[in-house]
């Protein structure tokens, strides 16, 4: 991930409450459940041809 994208998601990450996380591989769909732990954060793991579903999830 670029800095400069990370340095935006930190400065705004008050607005931030869902993370939808689309990989194909199971370990980093295990990593994005771990954002769970965090306070006000949701994650979930997606697979690439979920990407309609993971659009719904974000915007409930």
């Amino acid at each position: 991930m670029p800095k400069q994208l990370i340095s935006i998601h930190a400065k705004r990450w008050k607005q931030f409450n869902k993370f939808p996380v689309i990989s194909e591989k199971e370990w980093i769909g295990t990593l994005a459940e771990l954002g769970n732990y965090l306070p006000g954060i949701k994650s979930k793991h997606f697979k690439k041809e979920e990407l309609e579903q993971a659009w719904d999830w974000i915007t409930k």
